[in-house]
């Protein structure tokens, strides 16, 4: 029912919103990171947490003692610029779903699943009287669908200070690729128009590892150093092609409609390696300072036959959390209160050079307090990330865009008491 949902969701509407952008290879990919790592800058991968699942790093799930279960949500909205038009996108939907189960008291399990890309675009080109008769040729780029992951993670303290994760993971989904070839006349009659449509099914597995060491920095145990990292597995992922053309005699029309099978068969598609170094600070339920850094080998990427323009992708982050007290009386005083920074070299090269994304985050997290309360540790946490994407001056085209996101969090320490009743 879960991976329905997540199919469904990929095909139905955009994680992302449109963009042109999502055209090239894989489409758009989305940032592993759950609502508190979108919070601080998308940092996190030195960055453990007892009560809110790491998505980045799986050597930090061994923080956890209680079951957790986590579900983030996300809506974006978007303004879309070239040289000419600015146009509005808006796009939402599940960001994540996580059950993390403690096995012993040294081996943590995982279970997550997210989207991984989104394609959502529509591009026309358009040459007037094209054929020296008064008539416009039309050729319009349209796209759909995505894939999604799912993880199953272990993480396993070897000492108290070190540990180590292992993620195995499957990807899957579909992802439809259509070019609209047709001829407009002055009085808008009906001409011939072609529709070729190429649809991949990817289904493949890769899987990443990852490490942490966290050190206390006084006797108390009070101040924290935490080193981590993680590398993914970049391999071809396999999957299937169907390529179809459809003929129209006018366009005005689909009575006539004839449609040909032109391709069929095994495909590849790239999915890059990647590696990630982090480094936190941290002073127990008072605050956090963490940085991190991720690299993504892009160039030289693939989808089927064609080669995408892409080049190696950068990503470096900073940001932070305060909780005021925890222990306080006020509510306000026990809610955690979070900002980052975030620069990312995206990995698309238009107008020759690659595409900056700069933005800024918010976020806060905030108990739900009950007298009888069925769960040890709810929350609700909350992000905004404000960003641009892309330059008219330096590529063509530019996004603004405002990604609000709502996590909620249940953790349960009573899962594995058994209740007597006389």
């Amino acid at each position: 029912m879960i991976l329905t949902l997540f199919v469904g969701q990929s095909q139905a509407q955009s994680v992302l919103g449109n963009s042109p952008i999502s055209r090239f290879g894989l489409g758009d990919l989305i940032p592993e990171q759950n609502v508190r790592s979108l919070g601080m800058g998308m940092t996190g991968i030195a960055n453990p947490d007892p009560d809110f699942v790491n998505l980045m790093n799986p050597a930090l799930l061994t923080f956890h003692k209680m079951v957790n279960l986590e579900v983030g949500l996300s809506y974006i909205a978007k303004d879309l610029s070239d040289v000419n038009t600015t146009y509005k996108s808006r796009g939402g939907g599940i960001s994540y779903l996580s059950f993390t189960f403690p096995l012993t008291n040294r081996l943590v399990s995982n279970l997550s699943i997210m989207p991984l890309s989104s394609v959502d675009y529509s591009v026309r080109f358009s040459e007037k009287n094209y054929f020296g008769d008064g008539r416009n040729f039309n050729k319009v780029l349209s796209g759909s669908g995505g894939l999604n992951k799912v993880n199953f993670n272990l993480g396993y303290n070897i000492t108290r200070r070190w540990s180590i994760g292992l993620a195995p993971s499957l990807i899957f989904g579909n992802i439809n690729n259509d070019v609209t070839y047709g001829v407009i006349t002055p009085n808008a009659s009906g001409e011939p128009f072609v529709i070729t449509n190429n649809n991949y099914n990817i289904f493949d597995a890769t899987g990443r590892a990852g490490f942490n060491y966290r050190v206390p920095l006084d006797t108390l145990d009070k101040h924290f150093l935490s080193i981590g990292g993680f590398a993914e597995l970049g391999r071809n992922l396999n999957g299937n092609l169907l390529g179809r053309i459809e003929y129209l005699p006018s366009s005005f029309t689909t009575a006539f409609r004839l449609t040909d099978t032109v391709a069929s068969g095994s495909v590849k598609a790239t999915y890059p390696a990647a590696f990630g170094f982090g480094i936190s600070y941290s002073k127990l339920l008072s605050y956090t300072l963490t940085a991190d850094m991720q690299y993504r080998l892009f160039e030289g990427s693939t989808f089927g036959e064609q080669r995408a323009p892409y080049r190696n992708s950068l990503m470096i982050g900073v940001g932070g959390e305060w909780t005021p007290n925890a222990y306080s009386k006020n509510y306000l005083g026990i809610c955690t209160y979070r900002g980052g920074l975030n620069y990312t070299q995206q990995p698309l090269v238009l107008g020759g050079s690659q595409l900056n994304d700069y933005s800024v985050s918010l976020g806060i997290t905030a108990p739900m307090v009950r007298k009888e309360a069925k769960f040890t540790r709810p929350y609700i946490s909350t992000a905004l990330v404000i960003g641009q994407r892309g330059s008219v001056a330096a590529n063509g085209i530019s996004e603004y865009y405002i990604k609000a996101c709502l996590g909620i969090t249940l953790n349960d320490a009573t899962w594995f008491k058994r209740y007597k009743h006389d």
